[in-house]
């Protein structure tokens, strides 16, 4: 009986030991490529892709650099582009200068490999007004 017992403990101890969290795939977090802005929440809600067959997108470059294009219908569905900086703060904060909204300072959110969100506030006029872009990589 006790070599039973002893038999089950130690199966019990394998196959927990072989139960890992290591399984898990890493997430990457990198910001560094294209990604196409997929929605922009905001006072209002802006819908980036509002132009058929247009996509709006920001590519973050290696050196720190971004290129950004917009497409809205306020604009005839001409292209905005500008160019700017970007600088990862440490723990999540990243600065942001997306040339046509200007510099902020806000929060990168990672859902996956391929979509994360940057909350900040812009400044429009004087006022600061809370943002959400969520990014979905291209």
């Amino acid at each position: 009986m006790k070599k039973y017992l002893f038999l089950l403990a130690a199966l019990g101890l394998f196959l927990f030991a072989s139960c890992s969290e290591d399984d898990d795939e890493a997430i990457e977090t990198s910001i560094v490529g294209t990604w196409q802005v997929t929605a922009i929440e905001s006072i209002a809600p802006v819908d980036p892709n509002q132009c058929d067959n247009q996509m709006s997108t920001i590519t973050f470059n290696e050196d720190n650099t971004l290129n950004s294009t917009f497409y809205f219908q306020q604009n005839d569905c001409q292209a905005s582009s500008a160019t700017g900086t970007w600088e990862n703060l440490g723990d999540g904060q990243y600065a942001i200068d997306l040339g046509l909204l200007g510099e902020s300072e806000g929060t990168v959110a990672f859902g996956s490999s391929n979509k994360f969100t940057y909350t900040t506030e812009l400044m429009i006029e004087g006022i600061a007004i809370p943002a959400t872009f969520t990014l979905e990589r291209q």
